[in-house]
C-alpha cells in the first residue's frame, strides 16, 4: 500500500469520526439547555490549589430546563484542568448542602475519590432584580459554595458565575 493509499484511507476515518462527534452534539444540544459564561473561583478554605482567587471559563445545564434530573457545572481553568459537578435536580439558592457527584481532567479522567457538595448562595437574573427565571432569562449570576473542591477533602471554595443562555 501506498502512502498516498493509506493517508486517504486515514483522512477518510478521520472525517467520518468527527460527523459521528458532530451528529451526537447536535442531538445531545437539541435536549438540553445550556449556559456558558465565566467568573472567578475564589474564598478558598483549607485548599492546597487554589490559594486565591481563580479566573474560570463556565457551562452550565440547568436540571428545570434540560432532559434529565441532573445539573450540571463545569469549571475549565487557566492552569489546564476542568472539573465537572453533577447534581440531582435544579439548583435553586437553599440553605442545605447538596451533595453531588464529581469528575476531573488534569491530564487524565479521575473521578473525585472525596464527593463534592454545595451549596446555592444566588441564583439571579444577571440584573440583580428577582430570583433567575432559568426558563425565561438569556443572563443569570450563579454563586455556590463547593466543599470538598477539585477531590480534596476539606477544601471549600465560593464560585462566582455570570452565564449567558445559548440558542
Amino acid at each position: 500500500m501506498t502512502l498516498k493509499t493509506r493517508t486517504a484511507g486515514l483522512l477518510h476515518s478521520l472525517q467520518a469520526a468527527v460527523l459521528v462527534v458532530l451528529a451526537s452534539t447536535a442531538a445531545a444540544s437539541a435536549e438540553q439547555a445550556e449556559y456558558m459564561g465565566a467568573g472567578a473561583i475564589h474564598s478558598p478554605y483549607n485548599c492546597s490549589w487554589p490559594t486565591g482567587v481563580e479566573m474560570t471559563r463556565a457551562r452550565y445545564i440547568p436540571a428545570e430546563i434540560s432532559d434529565g434530573d441532573v445539573s450540571i457545572v463545569t469549571l475549565n481553568f487557566a492552569v489546564g484542568g476542568v472539573n465537572v459537578y453533577n447534581f440531582r435536580g435544579g439548583l435553586s439558592q437553599r440553605r442545605n448542602w447538596r451533595r453531588g457527584m464529581g469528575r476531573s481532567i488534569w491530564g487524565a479522567l479521575y473521578f473525585m475519590g472525596t464527593r463534592p457538595s454545595a451549596r446555592v448562595l444566588a441564583r439571579q437574573e444577571a440584573v440583580y432584580n428577582s430570583t433567575a427565571d432559568v426558563g425565561a432569562s438569556d443572563n443569570i449570576r450563579l454563586r455556590m459554595r463547593i466543599r470538598n473542591f477539585n477531590g480534596e477533602a476539606g477544601c471549600g471554595v465560593t464560585v462566582s458565575l455570570m452565564l449567558r443562555h445559548l440558542d
